[in-house]
């Protein structure tokens, strides 16, 4: 209200859109300036070799495993939640409940199975490293895959807090990854210990999930115990799209990034 008692009429929501546009904006490039002096940093403290190779190769691969189930989550997820908002907003969080069991049950099938047999894994991604980068990237492995707990719950946040438009905090949430990890490089390199950068990596990624958690939170998620294998609100269509081109595709990447012949790829 103006000092002459006129209401002065609210900020256009235009202008808000645009502000939030402009701050995204912002953030992305100043993630991208972190992630190339992110790179820079390992480079100069590591070099380009086959040991930096199997490093990593053991953040690489987890992501690349889960990215079988990740593609039809971000492709479904979205429209699902519009379609049960639609019906009934109450049943929106026992479907992302539902979801996030479902996926936490999966995510153990994965990492038992890569715990197991890490070496028979990394064979099937790394072929082509030698025997030191090879032990090296088993090593780190059996500490980085268990951010696919992450990865799967971080999906399912995200896809919840796009339908409340709360779209500058998922992009925030990249920052405190990058800055981590950049710490870890410089941990590793002055201890003479690669295996901080796998687990200063699992704790940025575990720090994006707590972000985004306590966000979907406050923006009316609430956690259910609830539990059903063939949810007819499509759990089926979650998971299904894409899988088979992902399959096909995470081999290929992969032997393209570490063969005999490209041992010392370069940052």
């Amino acid at each position: 209200m103006s000092a002459h008692g006129i209401k002065t009429p609210p900020e256009p929501a235009t202008g808000r859109i645009s502000n939030t546009a402009i701050a995204i904006a912002i953030i992305t490039i100043l993630i991208k300036i972190l992630g190339i002096i992110r790179q820079l940093i390992f480079t100069y403290l590591f070099g380009a070799n086959s040991v930096t190779d199997a490093v990593i190769l053991s953040q690489t691969i987890p992501v690349t495993l889960f990215s079988i189930i990740s593609t039809g989550i971000g492709s479904s997820l979205i429209p699902i939640i519009n379609q049960i908002n639609h019906k009934e907003k109450n049943n929106v969080n026992y479907f992302i409940s539902n979801m996030l069991y479902i996926l936490i049950i999966i995510c153990t099938i994965f990492t038992i199975i890569v715990l197991v047999f890490p070496n028979t894994i990394m064979r099937l991604f790394a072929s082509g490293l030698n025997e030191e980068a090879f032990n090296l990237s088993v090593a780190l492995l059996q500490t980085t895959i268990f951010i696919i707990y992450s990865i799967a719950l971080n999906y399912i946040f995200i896809g919840y807090l796009k339908t409340k438009k709360k779209y500058f905090i998922i992009t925030l949430i990249n920052i405190p990854l990058c800055l981590i990890e950049i710490v870890s490089y410089f941990l590793a390199y002055k201890l003479n210990n690669y295996s901080y950068i796998s687990w200063c990596f699992l704790i940025g990624y575990f720090i994006q999930t707590l972000i985004l958690f306590f966000y979907s939170t406050k923006n009316g998620f609430k956690i259910k115990l609830f539990f059903k294998l063939n949810d007819k609100d499509g759990m089926v269509g979650l998971f299904g799209y894409a899988v088979t081109a992902e399959i096909l595709n995470v081999k290929l990447e992969t032997d393209l990034y570490v063969t005999p012949s490209n041992e010392n790829y370069n940052l």
